[in-house]
């Protein structure tokens, strides 16, 4: 009787090849059994002071934003005749700022500072934000830095270092390449 053709013996990933077991020929088995290495995260989280600069960047660039958004909403309102023009501002700088953080996080996972510094915000299974997950991620991280930065104290204490509201959000910020 013929032997059977060699199978190659390929995952697909040429990084990670499969291992195979071969016959006494030394040829690949037909009745082969690939080993497939356990599944790790090639990413990893960038530290706690190299975050906090980051977002100090960011807020000396959301400054000139803010400022001119609220200029720019001062000066409708007031032309508009309405009655609480400092409301109106406060939310137009709100509004400009959280949509600025959101659609950034969800088209391409960085803002310029997260850019600058390395650093790249997914999901936990590694994979874009949506934009309603973006939203909500900006809500928790304002509620968290607005409570005596609360979110920060909870990454010191995260066994992946991790900041809350990406834990609640079920994002994460890793190391950017």
């Amino acid at each position: 009787m013929g032997s059977l053709p060699a199978l190659p013996c390929t995952t697909g990933n040429p990084v990670r090849p499969a291992r195979c077991r071969t016959d006494r020929s030394g040829h690949d088995s037909p009745t082969r059994t690939v080993i497939r290495p356990a599944v790790t995260h090639l990413t990893s989280t960038p530290g706690i002071g190299k975050r906090l600069l980051s977002l100090i960047y960011e807020v000396l660039l959301l400054t000139a934003v803010a400022l001119l958004a609220g200029s720019v909403a001062a000066e409708l309102a007031q032309a508009a005749g309405a009655a609480t023009p400092r409301m109106i501002t406060q939310m137009a700088v709100a509004l400009t700022t959280a949509g600025y953080f959101a659609w950034q996080w969800h088209r391409g996972g960085q803002t310029l500072a997260m850019k600058t510094w390395r650093i790249r915000v997914e999901t936990t299974a590694g994979a874009r934000l949506s934009l309603p997950r973006a939203l909500l991620r900006v809500i928790l991280s304002a509620i968290g830095y607005g409570l005596l930065g609360i979110t920060v104290l909870w990454a010191l204490l995260d066994r992946d270092r991790q900041f809350l509201h990406d834990r609640l959000a079920g994002t994460r910020l890793v190391r950017a390449v």
